[in-house]
């Protein structure tokens, strides 16, 4: 029921064919020293240190792509005592970025590639993801695709 966290890293790509740039994020780095609660994730400057010395030990040359949280929708419906027909046409099951998610976006993730994923946790579905980004300045909703890795099979 608390909001959690963490930090996306990894490599910009040009498709040469393309002419495009696209974001590789080749790591999840667990958000720690946040303060949560069940409608808002606080980083704190001990976070940022714990994940720059995560990123230095990695040693990849990564860069910061942006951050990940959880919406707790399912907590948030319980308190308003929300039926699962209200909740499937709810606004806040599914694409919902706050002010503070906004917020985060625009201080600490301001560039184009920037993104911001949210796993959102709702009664009437497994675990749902979407994927927010930066765009002509303003914070929206964008496309993404999970590559799995090439197990050799």
């Amino acid at each position: 029921g608390t909001e959690t966290g963490g930090v996306r890293s990894g490599m910009l790509w040009r498709d040469t064919v393309a002419g495009e740039i696209f974001a590789e994020i080749t790591a999840q780095i667990p958000a720690e020293h946040t303060s949560g609660s069940n409608v808002k994730l606080t980083f704190t400057p001990e976070t940022w240190t714990a994940v720059d010395a995560a990123l230095r030990l990695r040693r990849r040359g990564e860069t910061y792509l942006g951050y990940w949280h959880s919406h707790p929708v399912r907590v948030w419906c319980k308190g308003k005592a929300c039926t699962l027909e209200a909740q499937q046409t709810c606004h806040l099951a599914k694409d919902f970025f706050s002010a503070d998610d906004d917020a985060v976006m625009r201080a600490a993730f301001p560039r184009a590639y920037n993104v911001a994923i949210v796993a959102n946790d709702t009664a009437f579905t497994d675990l749902t993801f979407s994927m927010f980004g930066n765009r002509e300045g303003v914070t929206q909703p964008r496309g993404f695709y999970v590559l799995e890795e090439n197990s050799g099979a």
